[in-house]
């Protein structure tokens, strides 16, 4: 199949782009997490923030398995 409506390339285009930029921003933000420190802590960490991160993962992979569908069904 050939998508060649140009209006849908555009958007097509448009959104892979913005895909790009959130990827990128999110790996920014994964890089930007703290390390345990020397006494095994986590500064700048509280619990409310593990919660966050879970959501956060559990949306990541969501959308991997999203992708996975479709790259799966080509």
């Amino acid at each position: 199949m050939t998508i060649k409506h140009k209006e849908t390339v555009d958007q097509y285009v448009v959104t892979v782009s913005e895909m790009r930029n959130a990827l990128a921003n999110l790996a920014e933000f994964v890089d930007s997490l703290p390390a345990p420190d020397c006494d095994g802590e986590l500064p700048g960490m509280d619990y409310g923030h593990l919660g966050t991160l879970s959501e956060v993962r559990y949306g990541i992979l969501h959308a991997m398995r999203h992708a996975d569908s479709m790259y799966s069904a080509r």
